[in-house]
């Protein structure tokens, strides 16, 4: 079936997530190696029949492809983002201990961020934990906040952000 006048002017007025400097309606991919989200600096780059992925402007990724081809980087800035969860993923390092995955859960829980995955792996020898959590957020306000609390708890010797 055909798209009728209605449906087409509806799609215009969609937001683009990713504005290209120059150039409207271009097809932007968010980079899955640094999963960028609003509040990031961000940079682009030209793909082959993609359109343009999108990458934090510290990204490694995007600095190696850089080289390689530096004329496929663009500049982007966000465009308007009503209320679209990001995926994001948090690395925490600490002293293995009795109830420490359910202490940082908690914390990243009372952030009202829902957590998509998470997987923990000790290192027996040295009692070292490293937690990996795949966490769906909507500002970078709100994880910061998360990061923030959980780099407070004694055992924690790291959190970043992958």
């Amino acid at each position: 079936t055909n798209a009728g006048p209605d449906q087409v002017s509806e799609r215009r007025q969609v937001p683009s997530h990713v504005l290209v400097v120059g150039v409207d309606n271009l097809l932007t991919n968010l980079a899955h190696c640094c999963h960028p989200i609003p509040g990031d600096g961000i940079l682009g780059y030209v793909t082959r029949g993609r359109g343009v992925s999108v990458h934090r402007d510290t990204c490694r990724e995007l600095k190696r492809m850089a080289v390689d081809a530096p004329d496929r980087v663009i500049d982007v800035s966000w465009g308007e983002m009503p209320g679209r969860p990001f995926l994001c993923v948090i690395v925490v390092s600490a002293v293995e201990r009795p109830g420490l995955l359910r202490d940082v859960s908690h914390l990243i829980e009372d952030e009202q961020i829902n957590v998509v995955a998470a997987r923990l792996v000790v290192r027996q020898q040295t009692h070292q934990a490293t937690m990996h959590f795949t966490v769906s957020i909507a500002t970078l306000i709100q994880l910061n906040g998360a990061i923030d609390r959980i780099r407070h708890l004694k055992c924690v010797s790291s959190v970043r952000r992958v």
